[in-house]
């Protein structure tokens, strides 16, 4: 859990979408450290003021990892619609980049 997609857009851009339904911006923390993506809940406090009659929804922490490889960066995260979208995009330094010799 969180159940989610892994696309590839093309060679260098790729997008991580997970199903959030009911969290919002304030209740997921995305963090990169190296080549480490992680996505997680945050807990927070329960309202003291009302009483769960009958708990169906799960209130559980999680956290969902995903191994970046080399030269991947997040570039961009929204949640919308109960859908959070993760941008990743491969950003090659300029001397590794393929190069077309004209001839002469």
């Amino acid at each position: 859990f969180p159940p989610y997609n892994l696309i590839k857009v093309d060679d260098d851009n790729y997008t991580i979408e997970l199903a959030l339904a009911g969290y919002s911006k304030t209740d997921v923390e995305i963090t990169v450290e190296k080549d480490l993506l992680t996505v997680r809940s945050v807990e927070k406090e329960e309202d003291k003021d009302s009483t769960v009659l009958h708990q169906g929804i799960a209130k559980r922490l999680w956290t969902q990892k995903f191994v970046l490889g080399e030269w991947m960066a997040v570039k961009d995260a929204t949640l919308k619609d109960g859908l959070l979208t993760i941008k990743v995009e491969r950003e090659l330094p300029e001397e590794l980049k393929p190069k077309t010799i004209k001839i002469k």
